[in-house]
């Protein structure tokens, strides 16, 4: 199996360049996805291969342009919707939360509206829109939040998203969008929605984890490892609907859980966890969740570093398991 090393930003593109070339029916529309090459080179290449008939520049008007993109998967289209960032999401809540998801629901499945919604979020070296909205997206029923940890994992959440017939939202962590890089293989796969990976087995604790955080509690599982402490990684992938069978096994096996992402603590996907885990898991220790404080992603450096998990505090939370 022949595999070339990519970026997280690459590999979403080269899964939207090989499933545009299979399926005449995607499009791609959103602001400066064109010549420009789109938000932070999100769409490079993309606009010189497939033109203006299919990656379709759009104004300044994120209520509008997620509108037209329904309009156009209910008509056959399968678009994938650029919005620049995460933190645009709220402009957008009226045409994705109550009328993209509902269409199913509502039409007794006559009505389907196969999309992806493609947007960045998190922080980043460029300091700018760093909030995390997945827990927003998290509570409506119909819609699938996706969340790659890894430029692997990227591209085969991709090409399932473009295949599903129901909207995904699909947040790209800006973290992690250029570099480390990984050997991505070089033909089309799908990775399945709403399965979680184990990219690290153990025995003594789970680590619960997805975007960014994946490469955290690999780093801090690493250090663990050295202190005798065998840690189970689980990258949800999928933040909604979420593998429960994946993550409650492995808390069964470990007895223990911690579970650390960038958004906000209160009301957060990671009391989602912990709820489900705590009702079927007799667990050794009390859970732990790390994320971010109930207050804006700040702007300084200083502020923001201490505003989300990092390696140094995971190793802290899971050695007082231990004491």
């Amino acid at each position: 199996m022949s595999s070339q090393r990519l970026t997280l930003r690459e590999a979403v593109i080269e899964a939207i360049d090989l499933e545009m070339e299979r399926d005449p029916n995607i499009v791609m529309l959103g602001q400066d996805i064109g010549e420009f090459g789109g938000p932070l080179q999100s769409t490079m290449g993309l606009w010189e291969r497939y033109g203006d008939s299919r990656i379709i520049e759009t104004p300044v008007a994120e209520q509008g342009v997620v509108a037209l993109g329904i309009g156009m998967s209910l008509n056959g289209l399968r678009p994938i919707i650029d919005l620049m960032f995460a933190d645009f999401l709220p402009l957008v809540a009226n045409e994705l939360l109550q009328l993209a998801t509902n269409l199913n629901y509502m039409s007794n499945g006559k009505a389907r509206a196969p999309f992806v919604l493609r947007t960045r979020g998190g922080d980043g070296p460029y300091r700018a829109h760093p909030q995390n909205m997945e827990a927003l997206l998290s509570n409506i029923p119909g819609l699938c939040v996706v969340t790659p940890g890894s430029p692997v994992a990227a591209k085969g959440l991709m090409v399932s998203a473009m295949r599903s017939d129901d909207p995904v939202v699909y947040i790209e962590p800006i973290f992690l969008y250029q570099g480390p890089k990984e050997a991505v293989p070089t033909e089309q796969y799908a990775i399945p929605l709403g399965v979680a990976a184990v990219p690290r087995t153990g025995g003594d604790v789970t680590l619960v984890c997805y975007g960014r955080t994946v490469r955290v509690m690999q780093l801090a599982a690493a250090k663990l490892g050295k202190e005798g402490i065998d840690c189970e990684i689980v990258d949800l992938q999928t933040v909604t609907p979420f593998d429960r069978e994946t993550v409650i096994n492995s808390a069964k096996k470990t007895r223990r859980l911690v579970v650390a992402h960038d958004a906000w603590m209160n009301c957060g996907v990671g009391a989602e966890i912990v709820a489900t885990v705590t009702g079927e898991v007799d667990l050794a220790a009390r859970p732990i969740r790390l994320a971010a404080p109930n207050l804006p992603i700040a702007y300084a450096p200083v502020l923001r570093d201490n505003s989300r998990p990092t390696v140094d505090n995971v190793v802290e939370a899971v050695t007082r398991m231990f004491h």
